[in-house]
C-alpha cells in the first residue's frame, strides 16, 4: 500500500507466485493500481474482483519446458548433465495477452511489447544471464547481497 500511496505506483509486479498476492490484495484495496502476476496465469487463481485488477501475468511455462526437453530427446538431442537455458523461443517463458491485456493496456504499450518479443525471438536482442558468469562484475554483486 505503500507504493501505491506514498510513491503513486500504479501498476505492481508480483513476486514468488502465490506469496505475493498481498500486492494484489493491496491494487484491489486502493482502487489505484492494477496488478502484474508472477509464474503462472495469477488472474485464473483470483476472485473475479481481483481478476478485473490483474493486467497480465510473466509465465515460468515448467509443463511446456518438461514438453520441450521430452521433444528433443525424442529427437536425439540429449542434454543429460547439462545446464539449458529456456527462453522465450523455446517457449519457457511468456506472457498472459488475454482480455485484460488487451482491454486496459494502451496500445502503444501492447506495440512496444510485440516489438520487443520479436526482437528476443528474431535474435536481434540477445537477453544476457547471470548464470554461470564468474567475471569480478557479477561476483561483487552476488556477495554485496550475502547475508
Amino acid at each position: 500500500e505503500s507504493m501505491i500511496n506514498d510513491n503513486n505506483c500504479d501498476i505492481i509486479w508480483g513476486v514468488a507466485g502465490n506469496a505475493g498476492n498481498g500486492a494484489a490484495e493491496a491494487c484491489l484495496e486502493t482502487g489505484k493500481a492494477y496488478f502484474i502476476g508472477v509464474d503462472s496465469d495469477q488472474e485464473s487463481t483470483f476472485s473475479a474482483e481481483m481478476a478485473g485488477i490483474t493486467l497480465t501475468s510473466g509465465l515460468k511455462n515448467i509443463g511446456d519446458s518438461l514438453v520441450w526437453f521430452f521433444d528433443e530427446w525424442d529427437a536425439g538431442n540429449e542434454y543429460w548433465g547439462q545446464q539449458i537455458l529456456i527462453g522465450i523461443n523455446e517457449g519457457g517463458v511468456g506472457l498472459v495477452t488475454d482480455k485484460n491485456y488487451d482491454k486496459i493496456s494502451p496500445d502503444s504499450v501492447k506495440e512496444t511489447v510485440d516489438g520487443a518479443v520479436a526482437a528476443v525471438t528474431n535474435g536481434e536482442v540477445e537477453v544476457p544471464s547471470a548464470i554461470g558468469d564468474t567475471t569480478n562484475a557479477v561476483v561483487e554483486l552476488r556477495e554485496s547481497v550475502r547475508p
